[in-house]
């Protein structure tokens, strides 16, 4: 039956509690980000989650909302991607009980959709890469290096009329590799599938 999990009561932006398997015990752990962005996290323990405890004390100006969880290194944990508001891209890697220190990524400070910038294993290698969609309905893409991503390159040349923020990545043929997919403007949903380098 349904019971609280985890009473938190605190200040956090609303809404954007996320879960992932930070301590790759193969339970999704509760993270969400604090009204002063710092972020807090309170592990699985199967049946709810621990009281939550601080594992970034970032502080610094960047998107609200925008933090993502995914592995980037491979070590079957999540990391924490953040972008700043000049559109730039800070990792944290996980520690197991917490997260790294933040280091630059990518310097992009490209014209793109703020909140756009996803987290998806496009070529399958077992690391989270960075897509992104640009104010040209182009979409580029950020190999990760397990360390850190690629400059960006162009994946997909979709200047079609479709929503934006629609766009998400999932491998729908079971390849192993994240496709795209999206949805038109007239509400048509549209496949563009991985080949590992691009889409197709």
């Amino acid at each position: 039956s349904a019971h609280v999990a985890v009473a938190h009561g605190g200040a956090f932006v609303a809404g954007k509690a996320q879960y992932a398997d930070v301590n790759g015990d193969g339970k999704a752990d509760l993270i969400y980000q604090g009204g002063d962005n710092r972020f807090w996290l309170s592990e699985s323990t199967g049946s709810g989650f621990v009281a939550p405890h601080m594992v970034v004390a970032e502080g610094g100006t960047f998107q609200a909302g925008q933090a993502q969880y995914a592995d980037v290194n491979g070590d079957g944990k999540a990391d924490l991607l953040f972008q700043d508001n000049d559109n730039n891209f800070y990792l944290s890697e996980s520690t197991g009980n917490g997260f790294a220190s933040p280091h630059l990524v990518i310097d992009h400070g490209g014209s793109f959709q703020t909140g756009q910038a996803q987290l998806a294993d496009m070529n399958g290698d077992g690391k989270a890469d960075l897509i992104f969609q640009g104010n040209d309905n182009r979409f580029w893409l950020s190999e990760s290096s397990g360390a850190g991503f690629a400059t960006p390159h162009l994946v997909a040349d979709q200047i079609g009329n479709f929503n934006f923020g629609q766009a998400q990545y999932a491998d729908i043929n079971g390849d192993g590799k994240a496709d795209l997919i999206y949805q038109g403007a007239d509400n048509h949903f549209w496949l563009s599938t991985s080949t590992g380098i691009s889409f197709s």
